[in-house]
């Protein structure tokens, strides 16, 4: 079982769980959507079950049940958007743009500041730790059964 993803690889998971969250609900349109694909719209549906179940048990094979209810928590919180790609993206009042740079700093003032000379065992529950999950701050060391940001 894998205890940790790398971001890419938490991003890739989520966006398959969001997009079958948005199937979920593009699969309750209207009753003429579903006359313009007929009798291919139970393809529609299986395909939909198809995926819950390899994302379902796929998941449950390969993650420990923390980190399967932790990307569900992220997927349920994002949107499935279509855009042009030359387009550009919509705005968002709740994203602040800030640097790459500032945040790695930022990271690392705090890690200095919390995570020198921790003892804790339940680093799990750590605030630090939690916070730097959700912003998808790479571990400085991982696998090693202790919390990746310990200094």
């Amino acid at each position: 079982m894998k205890a940790y993803l790398n971001r890419q690889e938490r991003e890739n998971i989520v966006t398959m769980l969001v997009f079958e969250l948005t199937m979920d609900s593009l699969l309750q349109a209207s009753p003429r959507v579903q006359k313009l694909f007929g009798k291919h719209w139970s393809d529609m549906k299986r395909a939909r079950t198809y995926i819950h179940k390899a994302l379902k048990e796929g998941l449950a094979e390969s993650l420990d049940q923390k980190e399967i209810l932790r990307i569900h928590k992220i997927a349920q919180k994002c949107d499935f958007i279509v855009r042009e790609r030359a387009g550009k993206p919509l705005p968002d009042k709740r994203v602040v743009a800030v640097p790459d740079t500032l945040i790695a700093d930022l990271a690392e003032l705090a890690i200095a500041n919390h995570c020198r000379d921790c003892k804790r065992c339940d680093w799990q529950e750590c605030r630090v730790f939690t916070v730097m999950q959700e912003a998808d701050i790479p571990a400085a060391h991982m696998e090693t059964g202790d919390c990746p940001y310990r200094q």
